[in-house]
């Protein structure tokens, strides 16, 4: 399964962690390509356009990312689709991907 925790506080996304594997089909997994894509294209762009990130990992199965200025308005909708993006499969998906935000001080 794939576990993906969102976290910030006082109501604003900070980052994300996104860990493990889908497991959805043995010969092509398009659900962990689906979770890489969306993951990967939101990390280049806040990295690439609005050089505002703290922390960037990624390895095989694993990711995590934490925005610098948290009040970007640009970068919080970014993290906020994500969210929703990520949530349509966690619906379609049940079993293999789950999807948590976690905001501290609310």
């Amino acid at each position: 399964m794939i576990k993906i925790v969102f976290f910030g506080e006082k109501e604003l996304l900070r980052g994300f962690e996104a860990k493990g594997h889908a497991l959805y089909s043995r010969k092509k997994d398009v659900l962990c390509a689906a979770v890489s894509a969306l993951t990967t294209h939101t990390a280049k762009a806040l990295n690439e356009r609005f050089k505002n990130l703290r922390i960037y990992e990624q390895e095989k199965g694993y990711m995590k990312l934490e925005i610098l200025n948290t009040t970007d308005v640009l970068s919080q909708e970014m993290l906020k689709a994500l969210v929703d993006s990520l949530r349509d499969l966690q619906e379609r998906f049940p079993k293999h991907i789950s999807v948590e935000v976690k905001i501290d001080g609310t």
